[in-house]
This record gives C-alpha cells, structure tokens and sequence, in this order.
C-alpha cells in the first residue's frame, strides 16, 4: 500500500493526548511530520519490529520518514525546533517534573496555568517563552 503523510500523521495522532500541553502536539498541529516520526521513533513508541502485523507497513512509512529528519544536521534539526517552538510557553514544574507547552495564546484563555502546574497543581514552576 502507498502512503501519504496525512496517513502518517492519522497514524501518529494516537499518541496525543488532547487534554494535556505537550510538546507532540505541536509538532502534530503543524503538520511537522517528518519531526514527529523522529520523536515517536527515538521514544520506541513506533516500532516496526514490534507492532501488530495489520500497523507493520505504516509504521515502517514513519520510520523512514523519522530518517529523513535524523539526517537533518544538528544545526538544522535544532533550526526546525526553534522555529516550531519560538512563541511556545513552556513550564516546567520544579516539584513532579510535568512540563506543558502551551501554544496558540492558550495561556491567555486559561491564566492560571502561568500560576501553578497543571498536573499537580504546585506553585513551584518555572516558565520561558520558546527553546
């Protein structure tokens, strides 16, 4: 079968949790496929050798596309990120080590999340816009 990257990213659309901030969620909302294979791949989340027979040749799809990013110097993979992320606030939570990337202005609509951690609800957080 003959896949496309909407495939792919139908595909990978199954490890976002949509009630969380994550960094994946960007990649996958901006349709940076070939950088979210990447991060699937490297996290064993997507792993042709071990999957269900009926996933093996769509993951062997994302696989490949992961190496188009691997093969990206540091220099221009670090560039994609930076680019991705550059309006993103990140917060990282000093207590359980939750960290959201909040995105789109969402930290307007929902303020208290630049008060306390989302997950455990501490105060001790840390926040910076962009890598």
């Amino acid at each position: 079968m003959k896949f496309t990257e909407q495939d792919a990213l139908d595909y990978m659309e199954k490890w976002i949790d949509s009630d969380q901030w994550q960094d994946i969620t960007i990649m996958y909302d901006y349709s940076e496929t070939e950088m979210l294979a990447e991060y699937l791949v490297s996290a064993g989340a997507i792993n042709s050798k071990l999957c269900y027979e009926h996933d093996k040749e769509i993951e062997q799809y994302i696989e490949k596309m992961a190496k188009k990013f691997k093969k990206l110097s540091n220099k221009k993979q670090q560039k994609y990120y930076n680019t991705l992320f550059k309006d993103t606030l990140i917060i990282d939570c000093q207590d359980c080590n939750h960290v959201s990337f909040i995105n789109n202005g969402n930290e307007e609509l929902y303020p208290e999340v630049k008060e306390h951690c989302w997950s455990c609800k501490s105060k001790n957080i840390k926040t910076q816009r962009g890598i």
